[in-house]
């Protein structure tokens, strides 16, 4: 027997791949990060995305992707 959440949609899962600058004791040096947004449609993670990233300072979107897949380069 099937349960009722096997057929429920997922979200969709978009690995942000992020640069940034990193400042330690003075020292900044550029690093990169994968950041994980689940929204229910690439649009809406292509918007979370952009406001929650925002918030970041210097930080530059770099790509995205859904898995494996580019969706977007930035």
């Amino acid at each position: 027997m099937s349960d009722a959440t096997d057929t429920a949609p997922r979200p969709l899962i978009v690995n942000w791949e992020v640069a940034y600058a990193y400042r330690l004791d003075g020292d900044t040096a550029d690093r990169h990060a994968i950041v994980t947004i689940a929204a229910d449609t690439a649009e809406e993670a292509k918007t979370r995305a952009a406001e929650d990233l925002a918030l970041i300072p210097g930080l530059r979107i770099l790509a995205a992707r859904e898995g494996e897949c580019p969706l977007w380069a930035l």
